[in-house]
This record gives C-alpha cells, structure tokens and sequence, in this order.
C-alpha cells in the first residue's frame, strides 16, 4: 500500500502525541502543570478554561519554540468558541454575570431538534444540541410565516448561528412545534376544509418545516421531563436530583 503523507493540524498533532501515549513511551512527561501561571481567580473553577501547561522535555521546548503550549484533544477545541464567548459575554456583565457561568452544564437538556424561546426575547431559535462540555447550545433564528392558515417556522435565508446557555430553566420554553412533510400538511389542509375525495388531494410547497400545532408553550424543565430526558447523560440527571434535593 502507497504510503501517503497526511497533514495534521497543531491541535490534532498534540491530540494525538497525548491521547495516544507517544510522550510517555519515549520517556517524556506529558506535561507538569504550574499551579501560579493556572490561576485564573476569580472564574468559576467549574468553568473550562485553557491552562497554559510547560512542557517537560528540553527537547519539546526547542522544536515548539515555546516554553508552553495548551493540551487540547479536538473534541475539547470545539468547546472553546461558546466557552470563551460566554466569558467574555459574562465578564462585560459584571461579578453577578461571572457567577452564573458555573449553571451553565443546564444547556445539557437543550437537545437538538427543540424550538424554544427565551423570556425577554421575542426571538424563536432552532436548538443544534448542547457543544461539548454542555457550555452552550448551537442555535438558529427561525422565522414565523403563514400558508393556508397553518403557521409554520423556517430557517432564514441568511442562517446566522448563535450559541446560547441554560443558567436558569425559568427563563426558557419549549414551543408546541412539529416537523411536518408537506403530504401530512395536505392532509391536515384537507381534514379542516372537509374534503372526502382524496383524489383532489394538493400537496403544498411548503415555507418552513416545523409547523406551529397550537400556539402553547410549556415550561423548559417540564417538556425535557415529560419527554423522559432524551439523550441527558446519568451524570446530568444526578446533578438535577441532587440540586433539587438542596432547594
């Protein structure tokens, strides 16, 4: 088989020295933390952050250029975008604003496929699931157009993606919203004009994909657990038990 050469980026590359065991079998230390330069105070310590790490090896050191560099596995990259969004975010806000980062593992429960919306904002979002570490949810704007007398919600011609966090389940709800094909909307269409002959059925070009059924919403918490939790890991769940069990 023809050996190709393959091009890893800085994260990857290190992602795969670490996870792998490579600098451990050749006798290098992975890293040896310096406790002062890892201090952040006063963040949350539950808030992920990169620590600056030294490396153990002369060696390292050299081919780096660098007495540092930050240990990071791809899934943990990922996390880094909403994460320091939202420090930076909180850290415009204010002492009280820093403190509520550490509720932030709530936006477990925002999975993806939800249409929900946040009190004091009229804007309706499209939930992509909780990003790694559940520090932020993925989100998209969708819009609120009417057909035949049917509302439905679309995504915008131009999607911007926001990220959001959960640091308080009052503050969110789950909209009484449904992906409909166009051949259950025909159906529907049908059903309240009376039509008996399906045979004039019309199938509509429809403007969005999540059709509004009523215009209820139902409380964030309440609508995860009447759904059973979906895709909530044990861990999370513990932590929900264990928070009411202290209020």
């Amino acid at each position: 088989m023809e050996n190709k050469s393959h091009e890893y980026s800085v994260t990857d590359s290190w992602s795969l020295l670490c996870n792998a065991g490579l600098l451990t079998r050749f006798g290098y230390t992975e890293i040896v933390p310096n406790a002062a330069r890892a201090s952040i105070n006063p963040l949350p310590s539950s808030l992920h952050h990169t620590r600056r790490l030294e490396a153990s090896s002369p060696m390292i050191k050299d081919i780096m250029q660098s007495q540092t560099w930050p240990t990071l596995s791809p899934i943990h990259a990922a996390a880094l975008v909403p994460e320091q969004k939202a420090m930076v975010e909180a850290s415009a806000s204010g002492r009280e604003s820093l403190k509520k980062l550490s509720h932030s593992w709530r936006t477990a429960f925002l999975v993806s496929g939800l249409v929900v919306k946040q009190k004091g904002n009229a804007t309706v979002y499209l939930s992509l699931g909780p990003w790694p570490n559940n520090s932020a949810a993925g989100m998209i704007p969708l819009e609120r157009v009417e057909h035949h007398k049917l509302h439905f919600y679309k995504m915008p011609d131009n999607i911007q993606c926001q990220f959001k966090s959960i640091y308080a389940f009052q503050e969110w709800s789950v909209l009484d919203a449904v992906l409909a094909s166009p051949l259950h909307v025909a159906l529907l269409m049908a059903q309240k004009s009376k039509t008996k002959n399906h045979a004039d059925l019309t199938v509509p070009t429809l403007p969005g994909f999540f059709l509004e059924k009523t215009k209820n919403v139902t409380p964030f918490l309440q609508y995860v657990a009447k759904e059973g939790f979906h895709t909530v890991s044990m861990g999370i769940l513990k932590r929900l038990l264990k928070e009411s069990s202290l209020a």
